[in-house]
């Protein structure tokens, strides 16, 4: 990447791709240990911070639900986000 730093409110996202927010990065199971959420294989959560022009039925602000296999990452002001796509999208909550 460039020496130019991105900076979250101007960036674009094009198409069907939704900028997200990562929640519950990790889980504390029953015994009380913390386990990295990158070893479950359930579904991953994140709030909807952006969309791209072709994601209408989703809107800044969701809560979405998808494949923990289908993202891009990256560090905006050292802050973890993920790109996805609207068909990667399991469910969704308002």
């Amino acid at each position: 990447m460039n020496s130019q730093k991105l900076i979250l409110n101007r960036l674009i996202i094009l198409g069907d791709n939704i900028l997200i927010e990562p929640l519950n990065t990790d889980i504390e199971t029953k015994s009380g240990l913390i386990s990295p959420r990158q070893y479950e294989d359930k579904a991953f959560a994140g709030k909807v911070i952006k969309v791209g022009n072709s994601a209408k039925q989703i809107k800044i602000g969701f809560i979405v639900y998808f494949n923990k296999y289908s993202t891009t990452s990256f560090i905006i002001d050292a802050k973890e986000y993920l790109i996805i796509k609207i068909e990667d999208v399991i469910c969704y909550s308002k």
